[in-house]
């Protein structure tokens, strides 16, 4: 039988809300307590069902884009009765998409009633070895003939499932009154949505979802952002429970508010009880380089109720060396309530509302600072606080350290809205935090076809971007090519690249050098960067065009960043084969760690590496996923660093995970005519000067030195020792 894996939430969450609520999110939020009894997961169905009732697929949005599994038969494998076994992702059975959430997949009943009772049900593969779960949410809509839907069904995956792994599963929403057309909505537990099978079984149903109103849906992108609104709401419903964390601290402090030195890069400061009251350090201390930015934060509790404000002033620093900032807290496409964005004080108040821990983030500017020992005070004042924080500044000259270039790049294509609005405030910001190698994107690359027809508004797009990124480090030409996807039709297994391809490869790279020429760059200023993410047999193709590069342009430099499959894992022989045509290699963190990374040590090519922190994004670690990124280059010897990705936001805005095809990677938020920072993209450009500390110190790397398991101690003692050396080294005799 079913095992029933969802219970009833807690009901005082969504009481707590209704007072700020309007009447369309009361009558959500009471939906949402019922649905939560109405979804079931089946771990025994091995077979389809004897009693299914015929239906078919008839449209999806979007259409399945995960490679391996995609065929033009998709929408008819969805419902033929076959089913696939995990890896379910790789046979043509199989249905994926990769990036998108939620996705929509309309259907209709092909029985005679109008309207049914029973049971939709959804076969689903899980493999977390291979970074694919189950889909966490998924609702049903039923339409009618007025262009009409209606929720009639639900299913949600309940915190800490943890069903067994590499085996495939019925998920089963019980429905009253199905129309003839009905929807999927489903919500992605990873990357990716993987399923092979959907299947609607007549009956009667002890417990299905009431009735919901109708809402107009003339196509089902209404669908979508329904149901991505229905996500968000029972997400935020379920955060607003704070009663356990307020009573742990009046137990602590009593009824009123306390102060403590924070942990700035701390994972979940939403956790925080009273125990991090316990050792707190007494002041708050600065310590660096004349050209390094030090951050320190505040935090501040109120076991009232409500939200007040909190007065924040500073004394004995001069003006514009220290900002202030309040770290805003964000719901992520997992549900949970992260502390990322940097609000900028407004009149020097930090709003506090009762129950939520609060991060005042202190940022100073050592440039500003004069070299030596500087003393100062932050003081807070509420209601019911009065409280004051010693501030320690130690700023030495950079001049003392002679640090290693290293090469940071993070994916900040120039069409990427909404935080390219406005180009010369976002190039600010990124030169601002580091960045100096900067990336094309293909459709601001004129010819790339190799068709020989003029693009000139790619052309221009591809000359402003050049001179945006003139002076400020190298850029990178990204091709977009694959393996499967080429101008030259080669493939893996057939690797030739005809000769009038090739001919007409070599006309347009002869363009390009031109127009980079005429623009001021020189061949060591930038590189071609032909295929994104090269893995095993893939490298193959890239083998090919990187040896027509070479024929064609000796001096064009060649960049790769190859990662490795489970279905196509990378060898250090294939690796191997690229070594004399590849000046940069730049591997995912993952590959670059493995046993396979060794080899890139060992390798006579400039090496580096970059990120991809897990989906959601918003949720990453501002330690291990940004700032240990320079302590790793240290430790590796490394030339470049990055991530994935700066303003990647699919078009949509940076606030809500909800509201675009996917979860937003983006690192930073738009805000009318501005931008707002966040903790992660303030970790990785501290961990880019942490780099440029160490290596200009001259540390040397200890042999048990491992930077994965850096802490904030370990981190402060290492700047320590650095500025120590630095400041003897540099000490006359």
């Amino acid at each position: 039988m079913p095992v029933v894996l969802l219970r009833q939430t807690i009901i005082l969450a969504s009481l707590l809300l209704l007072a700020a609520c309007d009447e369309n999110q009361i009558a959500r939020a009471k939906g949402y307590v019922e649905r939560l009894t109405s979804g079931f997961l089946d771990q025994a169905g091995a077979e389809v069902s004897a009693d299914r009732a015929p239906i078919a697929v008839s449209a999806f949005l979007p259409e399945p884009n995960y490679a391996p599994s995609r065929s033009p038969t998709d929408a008819a494998e969805l419902t033929d009765g076959k089913l696939e076994r995990p890896p379910l992702w790789v046979r043509d059975g199989g249905v994926g998409w990769f990036g998108q959430t939620p996705v929509v997949i309309d259907l209709q009943r092909r029985d005679g009633a109008d309207s049914v009772s029973g049971r939709v049900r959804v076969h689903a593969g899980l493999g977390r070895y291979a970074g694919t779960e189950l889909p966490r949410q998924i609702d049903v809509y039923s339409h009618n003939t007025k262009g009409q839907a209606r929720l009639v069904g639900s299913y949600r995956e309940p915190a800490g499932l943890m069903p067994p792994d590499k085996k495939s599963y019925w998920i089963e929403i019980p429905v009253r009154d199905l129309g003839h057309r009905f929807s999927l909505a489903l919500h992605a537990g990873s990357a990716y949505v993987q399923i092979d099978e959907i299947e609607f079984v007549p009956g009667e149903v002890a417990r299905a979802l009431a009735a919901a109103e109708p809402f107009d849906a003339p196509d089902l992108q209404a669908i979508r952002d329904d149901a991505a609104a229905q996500l968000r709401l029972n997400f935020e419903i379920r955060a607003a429970d704070r009663s356990d964390s307020r009573e742990r601290w009046r137990e602590a402090i009593g009824t009123g508010q306390v102060a403590w030195v924070a942990g700035a890069w701390d994972d979940k400061p939403g956790q925080w009880g009273p125990e991090v009251l316990v050792g707190a350090p007494a002041q708050l201390q600065f310590a660096g380089l004349d050209s390094e930015t030090e951050i320190a934060a505040i935090g501040v509790y109120s076991t009232g109720m409500g939200l007040s404000e909190v007065s924040v002033s500073i004394d004995g620093v001069p003006a514009g060396a220290l900002q202030l900032f309040q770290v805003g807290r964000v719901m992520t496409a997992d549900g949970e309530l992260v502390y990322d964005p940097l609000k900028p004080l407004q009149d020097g108040k930090l709003q506090v509302q009762a129950g939520w821990p609060e991060l005042l983030w202190v940022q100073a500017d050592l440039s500003k600072l004069p070299a030596g020992r500087t003393q100062a005070t932050l003081t807070l004042k509420g209601t019911a606080l009065e409280q004051r924080f010693p501030l320690q500044f130690t700023v030495l000259p950079d001049s003392d350290f002679a640090p290693a270039a290293l090469d940071a790049k993070v994916w900040a294509y120039s069409r990427d809205l909404p935080l390219w609005s406005d180009p010369a405030q976002t190039m600010a910001d990124l030169l601002a935090h580091h960045v100096n190698v900067w990336v094309i994107h293909p459709s601001d690359i004129p010819g790339l076809n190799l068709d020989g027809k003029s693009d000139n508004k790619a052309q221009q797009r591809f000359l402003a971007d050049l001179v945006r990124y003139k002076g400020h480090g190298k850029v990178h030409l990204y091709l977009g090519w694959t393996g499967k996807d080429n101008p030259f039709g080669i493939t893996p297994s057939q690797t030739q690249i005809p000769p009038a391809r090739a001919n007409a490869f070599r006309t347009w790279l002869s363009r390009i050098d031109d127009l980079l020429r005429d623009a001021g760059y020189a061949p060591q200023d930038w590189a071609l960067y032909p295929m994104d993410e090269i893995s095993g047999e893939e490298t193959r193709v890239f083998r090919e065009v990187a040896l027509l590069i070479r024929e064609t342009l000796p001096s064009a430099q060649i960049y790769a960043n190859p990662i490795s499959t489970s279905s196509d894992p990378t060898t250090v022989a294939q690796l191997q084969a690229l070594e004399e045509l590849v000046d940069q290699w730049q591997p995912v963190s993952k590959l670059y760690h493995s046993a396979v990374g060794s080899y890139f040590d060992d390798s006579n090519v400039a090496q580096g590496f970059f990120h991809i922190p897990d989906v959601p994004a918003k949720a990453a670690s501002p330690m291990q996923d940004y700032r240990v990124l320079g302590w790793h280059a240290w430790q590796r010897g490394a030339n470049a660093i990055g991530f994935w990705a700066y303003s990647d936001a699919t078009g949509s805005s940076v606030w809500d995970d909800f509201d675009g095809r996917r979860p937003d990677f983006a690192v930073v938020y738009e805000q009318g005519s501005g931008l707002v920072s966040s903790r992660r993209w303030e970790a990785f450009a501290q961990g880019i000067e942490d780099h440029r500390l160490l290596a200009g110190s001259g540390l040397a790397v200890p042999a048990d030195f491992d930077a994965a398991s850096l802490t904030p101690e370990m981190l402060s003692r290492w700047r320590a020792r650095a500025l120590k050396r630095g400041a003897e080294t540099a000490a006359p005799e």
